[in-house]
This record gives C-alpha cells, structure tokens and sequence, in this order.
C-alpha cells in the first residue's frame, strides 16, 4: 500500500498540516525576495 492511500499516512500529513504553512509562505516570501533581487541587478 502506498503512503497517499494508506489511511494512517494520510491523517498524520493532514495532523501535521496546521504547522507548515507558516514555514511554507515565509520560504516562498525568502525565494520572492531573492528572485525581486535578481531581476534587479539585472536592471541596474
């Protein structure tokens, strides 16, 4: 049985869930941050 079937997995990725967004968004804000930087060397 594979990890996203099995039952046990699945209700211990979504108990896990509340914790990570915040980890997430501010990862995807720190690349933004990189790529803005990036686009503007390239300008100037």
């Amino acid at each position: 049985m594979s990890r996203h079937t099995d039952p046990r997995f699945v209700s211990k990725e979504y108990h896990e869930l509340p914790k990570t967004p915040l980890a997430v968004f501010k990862l995807m804000n720190i690349t933004d941050n990189l790529n803005r930087n990036n686009q503007f060397r390239k300008h100037f």
